[in-house]
């Protein structure tokens, strides 16, 4: 099976508060063959993962009033079979991480999107 065909099998949950941000990740990740959903709050998120299949959320610790944290636990809670990839500034990250969450970002911005492509691409070979 070739790269593209079988990223065209699997769904991304991009989940970043930064619209132009998670736009352009987004149209990159679409342009690798991947299917992409995008939301720009918890709430957004949660509503896709009640409503169709996905395979990675890529979640940004530094949501809008919320915490990506809060937003990857509950994922590992509640849709275990979802593997989740964390990115974010350092700084953000240590603050928001408290006694939420033991890991750090996965990804720290600003990073490219190809670094992104090589981290999914690593979750599908688990």
């Amino acid at each position: 099976m070739s790269a593209v065909r079988a990223a065209e099998e699997e769904t991304i949950l991009l989940v970043d508060s930064d619209a132009v941000g998670r736009a352009l990740i987004g149209d990159y990740l679409r342009g690798c063959g991947y299917r992409v959903l995008e939301a720009g709050t918890i709430a957004e998120a949660k509503q896709a993962l009640g409503q169709q299949a996905v395979d990675i959320a890529v979640v940004d610790v530094a949501l809008r009033e919320e915490s990506g944290f809060e937003l990857a636990a509950w994922i590992r809670t509640s849709r275990p079979q979802v593997r989740v990839i964390l990115t974010g500034s350092v700084e953000r990250a240590a603050s928001l991480a408290g006694d939420l969450c033991d890991e750090g970002p996965e990804l720290m911005r600003p990073f490219h999107p190809q670094q992104l492509l090589d981290r999914i691409k690593r979750l599908r070979r688990r």
